[in-house]
């Protein structure tokens, strides 16, 4: 019954650092997103400016 319960408690560990790998990576990917979206917007901002002005 103890090794079972040990074999349980590693296999939750393991889970946890799988899902918080995942989660970074996740973190990552949506903040590099975030950027190129904030990037867009400004370019789609000053061209509609810029075609205001012309």
């Amino acid at each position: 019954m103890n090794t079972l319960r040990k074999y349980v408690k590693n296999a939750k560990d393991v889970f946890r650092i799988i899902v918080g790998a995942i989660g970074s990576y996740v973190g990552v990917v949506s903040n590099i997103l975030g950027a190129v979206m904030g990037i867009l917007a400004s370019v789609m901002v000053i061209g509609g400016i810029v075609g205001l002005c012309v």
